[in-house]
């Protein structure tokens, strides 16, 4: 009688206990300008190719690695915020021709589905918005030096994701034959707590 109450109990704090050790391994980070960079390079000239950035942009990532399908990630970018070495071409990157940043003040990524790809990769499907324009995009990213116990604010691994857009899709098309159509964008940063 002793054993069955004993195994009784230990199958009611399991019930308990499963909920919990199932979501432990879930996280929710931050990734963003204050402690990463997100650049873009825009055509496939090797002579006219423009590069730049942006200095405000913010995100959040959901990942949950015992059920990868339950992990996303939204980005959010100022696209007003675009920083390049020249201002007159920062101007014009930020004009009517390419972001029209003063109209569509915000370029934003919302992911569909993820997947992990080995230890350190995932792919990431979702949806890029530009321009007021919504189409799917692809990421590869690569995290490294992951630390699953940093506390809340310090690092919890270094992120790398890679990108390709084609800017005729957003109503980017000034200078295509001079520039090229596609647009790669590369994200640089700490993911914390």
């Amino acid at each position: 009688m002793h054993s069955i109450r004993l195994l009784a109990c230990a199958t009611s704090l399991a019930a308990v206990l499963a909920p919990v050790q199932a979501g432990a391994t879930a996280v929710d980070l931050n990734i963003g300008s204050p402690r990463g960079t997100l650049t873009f390079g825009i055509g496939d000239s090797a002579l006219f190719r423009i590069t730049g950035g942006f200095d405000s942009w913010h995100g959040t990532a959901h990942v949950d690695e015992d059920h990868p399908e339950r992990s996303t990630v939204d980005v959010t970018v100022d696209a007003q915020s675009v920083s390049m070495a020249d201002r007159e071409e920062a101007a014009t990157v930020r004009g009517p021709e390419f972001f029209n940043a003063s109209i569509y003040p915000e370029l934003a990524f919302h992911s569909d589905h993820m997947f992990r790809t080995s230890d350190t990769e995932w792919e990431v499907d979702g949806q890029m918005t530009l321009r007021g324009v919504t189409r799917p995009m692809t990421f590869e990213v690569t995290v490294h030096d992951r630390n699953m116990g940093a506390a809340p604010g310090e690092r919890y691994a270094r992120l790398e994701a890679h990108g390709t857009l084609q800017r005729s899709q957003f109503g980017m098309d000034r200078y295509i034959d001079l520039l090229g159509d596609p647009v790669t964008i590369t994200i640089d940063s700490d993911a914390w707590r």
